[in-house]
């Protein structure tokens, strides 16, 4: 086991910046293993919100767990963060594969919400596993970054609806336009 599994219970769900119904179960906040599972093979990336497992051979694996409180129907996504430090994948939900092969390599650090398709999910404990299977080029390393498991239930809106923002002052304002910054004066 890594030092991760010290950060939480069984991990609980979250919602926030998410499309109404979707549910985020996040690593950081879930009981973790790896292989291998010393101190120095794994990170946590707070600022990005990912575990990192520095994994340098093939079968090297970084997996968290779950609890649902009912049952869920819909697609289930595995939360990754691509970077020139990661390599070839594979991806397990509850022990069977769900993704044979995805390529977690990025020459820029970018999140990724990768599907493992419509399930059926009954309520209790689940786990999420991503193993390595080969580096980037020839390269060393083949580092998991793992954000989390996060569930769309059937009939979900695929996205949030863009939040509109406008500044309208209540007294008249002269605007003055200098390249793409505008200034407001007031009378």
């Amino acid at each position: 086991a890594c030092w991760c599994r010290e950060t939480a219970g069984r991990g609980t769900a979250a919602t926030e910046g998410l499309p109404a119904g979707w549910r985020q179960y996040r690593a950081l906040q879930s009981p973790c293993t790896s292989k291998p599972g010393g101190p120095e093979d794994t990170v946590r990336l707070d600022s990005i919100g990912a575990f990192l497992l520095r994994a340098r051979e093939a079968g090297s694996w970084l997996q968290m767990g779950f609890e649902l409180p009912e049952t869920f129907s819909g697609e289930v996504f595995c939360d990754l963060v691509n970077y020139t430090d990661r390599g070839t994948v594979r991806i397990y939900l509850d022990d069977e594969v769900a993704v044979s092969e995805y390529d977690h390599y990025a020459e820029t650090a970018s999140a990724q919400r990768v599907s493992l398709g419509q399930r059926r999910l009954a309520a209790g404990a689940h786990t999420l596993k991503v193993e390595a299977l080969a580096a980037h080029g020839g390269a060393d390393r083949m580092f998991i970054a793992l954000g989390g498991v996060t569930l769309k239930p059937a009939g979900a809106p695929d996205s949030i609806a863009d939040t509109v923002f406008t500044i309208q002052p209540s007294d008249p304002v002269d605007a003055l336009r200098e390249g793409t910054v505008t200034t407001l004066q007031w009378h």
